[in-house]
């Protein structure tokens, strides 16, 4: 696997090619710094989506060289109240001074880090993160794409569970699971066009970063998670004892404040 900038060297270009003939497989990705990000465009009937990451396969052609099938990677991280630029400011005036170990620094104090940077945004997470997933997970669908891999920490795929109805995931037999649609005609697909990786960091003992292990790797489609933000999550709402039943509750109260006589829950006095 090498950015697609490596494969204007001539060396590379060789080993790229001796391994493509030997049957290695051989991607080649796409990236904002490497390349820059794979987009759909922007014209009258096409939105203009682009994506974090791009692969694409390179295949023996007979004695050539082709493009197989391309892949693509989001990764979605946790979005904070706040902004960055006091933090930024801090990290990069501890790097610029002269005679400092940067990391030792940052280390005896960590608050430098976060200056500035409020709670998660956790609702934020998922309203910005649904709508353009839904057309990225859609083209796993088409012929020439293997797929689409949504990444996300273990918390914001937690706090996502209100919005999707808290789902029960289907074990598969290969150790991954299943978000699909519970419906009889919908069978499970042995190429899913959508995945999530479900990250989680491991504390390490040593000073070094923390190391990634995968939680859950989730198979689902762009079908299966609208019908679970777009229906289940909203039928949940207005079930017996759920949100939509505490909306009038918070109204009886707040106004109470104001006027007290006013009667709650079928009381005869008028606000007017």
């Amino acid at each position: 696997m090498v950015p697609a900038t490596a494969i204007g060297d001539a060396q590379e270009r060789q080993q790229l090619h001796a391994n493509i003939l030997s049957g290695t497989p051989t991607v080649v990705f796409f990236h904002e710094k490497f390349g820059g990000e794979i987009d759909l465009g922007r014209g009258a009937d096409s939105l203009s989506f682009s994506f974090d990451i791009t692969l694409v396969e390179l295949v023996t052609d007979g004695p050539g060289i082709k493009f197989g099938r391309y892949g693509i990677v989001e990764i979605q991280t946790a979005d904070f109240h706040g902004s960055y630029g006091h933090a930024t400011y801090g990290l990069l005036e501890t790097l610029k001074t002269e005679g400092v170990d940067f990391h030792a620094e940052v280390a005896r104090d960590p608050t430098v880090a976060g200056k500035g940077i409020e709670t998660p945004n956790l609702s934020n997470i998922f309203k910005r993160t649904f709508y353009q997933m839904m057309f990225k997970f859609q083209i796993g669908l088409h012929g020439q794409s293997a797929g689409c891999i949504l990444i996300l920490p273990k918390p914001v795929w937690e706090s996502w569970q209100a919005h999707l109805g808290r789902p029960t995931l289907d074990a598969r037999p290969d150790g991954t699971w299943q978000l699909r649609e519970s419906d009889p005609e919908v069978t499970e697909s042995e190429f899913p066009p959508a995945w999530i990786y479900v990250i989680e960091l491991v504390d390490a003992p040593d000073p070094q970063p923390n190391k990634i292990a995968l939680w859950k790797v989730i198979a689902t489609d762009s079908k299966s998670f609208s019908h679970y933000a777009l229906d289940v999550a909203p039928k949940m709402m207005l079930s017996t004892g759920g949100p939509a039943d505490r909306i009038m509750q918070t109204i009886e109260e707040r106004t109470s404040r104001y006027w007290p006589l006013v009667e709650r829950r079928g009381g005869h006095d008028s606000l007017f």
